[in-house]
This record gives structure tokens, sequence and C-alpha cells, in this order.
């Protein structure tokens, strides 16, 4: 999914920030969709077998990535997880809800299966997984009765996984969420632009961020995307056009960018192999080049948006 690194260690332009790479490296979160799942427009290999996500897991632990983030939407993910509690000491979980169109009853059962799975983890925080599940008079009350699991010890943390349209500051102001799961990347930097991500931790959110590789896309070649976002191929090859110019390859970029802000207090990184998983880490242990990134970002609400991409 994620391809090979350049073997150019060239630095690139721009100043190099000393950072210490293990601080950077405990702001990961392992994203586990393709534990699960078959997910990810570059994924070539499908959902990956629980033997090799475990594997996965324990090396990410032995590097220092204390947090795996998951959601009862990801097939199979949740019991991946579960098994590895005793193999992962002081480790944290984030899942997610079930629909709310399912009924109230049906979303808090089935956190509390949430919750009795990950017992054996130092925490486990829950997310709702649509804003708009949080929508009218229902609304109001599921988030009531999530809180009072909180309150009674189920989860160590209430949030909300959002998108750039669903008014994050809004949410957050209305419902005082510990945390807030948002989609940033390299090439959609809006909620960063927008001043979206200060307004959050000026709330004292907890900001995590996904996508990061927008579902791989920005390792395709313009030529490999699908037919759906053939619009998108000229965007995507100005993309790499910029990065040839920085001698940065699209791992560094997917990286280096969401790290460089302050804000940020997660990345959370998909992975398909511990191949993958080492090309982060050695990506994330490097000095951290200093850039203009802001060259990077695009405004193709196609490419930015992958609820949209079977629609087209």
């Amino acid at each position: 999914m994620i391809g090979r690194i350049a073997d150019n260690t060239e630095q690139s332009a721009g100043a190099i920030h000393e950072q210490v790479g293990m601080n950077q490296i405990g702001r990961l979160a392992i994203g586990t969709a393709q534990f699960g799942l078959d997910y990810g427009i570059s994924n070539t290999v499908g959902k990956i077998p629980a033997g090799l996500a475990q594997l996965i897991l324990r090396n990410a632990s032995a590097a220092g990535i204390t947090m795996a983030d998951t959601a009862a939407a990801y097939g199979d993910a949740e019991l991946v997880l579960a098994a590895m509690g005793r193999d992962l000491p002081r480790c944290h979980v984030t899942t997610k809800t079930i629909s709310a169109s399912r009924g109230t009853a049906a979303v808090l059962e089935r956190a509390r299966q949430s919750s009795d799975r990950f017992a054996e983890w130092e925490s486990c925080a829950l997310l709702v997984h649509s804003p708009g599940d949080l929508e009218g008079h229902e609304g109001e009350a599921l988030w009531r009765s999530l809180l009072q699991m909180h309150e009674r010890g189920c989860f160590s943390k209430i949030g909300i996984s959002a998108y750039a349209s669903d008014d994050p500051v809004g949410l957050a102001r209305r419902f005082r969420p510990h945390i807030v799961q948002i989609p940033v990347s390299i090439l959609d930097q809006r909620l960063v632009r927008d001043g979206v991500l200060a307004a959050l931790k000026s709330l004292d959110v907890e900001i995590h961020v996904r996508s990061v590789f927008l579902q791989g896309a920005v390792f395709l070649e313009p030529t490999r995307l699908p037919a759906v976002l053939s619009q998108a191929r000229q965007t995507l090859a100005e993309f790499h056009e910029k990065l040839n110019h920085y001698r940065l390859t699209p791992l560094q970029a997917a990286m280096v960018f969401p790290l460089s802000v302050p804000e940020i207090d997660r990345v959370v990184v998909g992975m398909t192999s511990p191949q993958e998983l080492a090309q982060v880490l050695s990506v994330v242990n490097a000095p951290m080049p200093e850039l203009p990134w802001q060259e990077f970002a695009i405004k193709d609400e196609l490419l930015l948006d992958p609820r949209a991409w079977r629609q087209v």
C-alpha cells in the first residue's frame, strides 16, 4: 500500500529540524481498517491475515507506538486487536460506535461489547462514528448515555469522528468531547489552514487525524487512479512534480506534514505489512524537513472525500 521509500538519503531543500524520533513515534496510532476489511484505494493485498496483523502490532509496540485505532464497522478488526491485549502492555485503543440507524439501545449494547473486548488494554476510548448520529433529541440522549459509560469507567474518553464538512468546532463546542478525529493530509490541509485545529485545541480537545495517506491515493501514479477519479489525474501529477522538486518521497511528505502540525496529538497510519511499518518508522525517525507545506495542498473536493468515490 505504501510503496518503497527511495534509497536516496540526500537532505531535502529547507532547514532540517533535529527532532527526537521516539517523541514523534509516540504520536502515531496504528490504523486497523485493513485488519478487518479490504480497504484502501492502493491496497493490493486486501484484508490482511490475523497473524500478520498481530505481528504488525507487536513490532509497532516494540518501536514505541502505544495506540491502535479501530471501529465496530471494520469487520473483525476489534477481535484481532482484543486477542492482543496481554501482548501489548501499556497500549491504548480507540474504537467507534455502530450507526445510530440501528437504534440507541443497539449502539449502547455494541459499545459495551467493545468495552468488554478491550478490558485487558491499558485504556479504551470510544468515538461516535458519524456526527449525524448526534442530531436531534435521540442524539442528545445517546451522547448522555455514552458520557455515563465513561463515568462508570467503561471508556477512558468519549469523542467524535468527523469530516471537514461536519463543522468539527461546532461539534466540540456543543458536546465537549475529549477527542475529535478528523481527516488531515499533505493534500487535504483545509482544517489546518482554516484554523479548525487551533480552535479545537483552544477547547482542550485531543486531536487525532486520519486519512493521512488519503486511502493510499498519495502513493499512486496519476495514471493508476481509478476511472471515477480520472478528473484528478492532473492534480495528482502536479503533486508528484512538487515532490520531485523538493526531493521527497510520497511517504516522507505524507508523514512529515501532519507531524509538523503542533496541534495534532495522534496521527493514525494504516499499513498492510511489517515492511510498511518499518518504512514509516524510518521516515519518522529521520530529521524532519521544514518546507512550504501549503504548496502541496489541493482543492479537488472529489479526490479529498473518499465517501464520494463510489458515487461518481
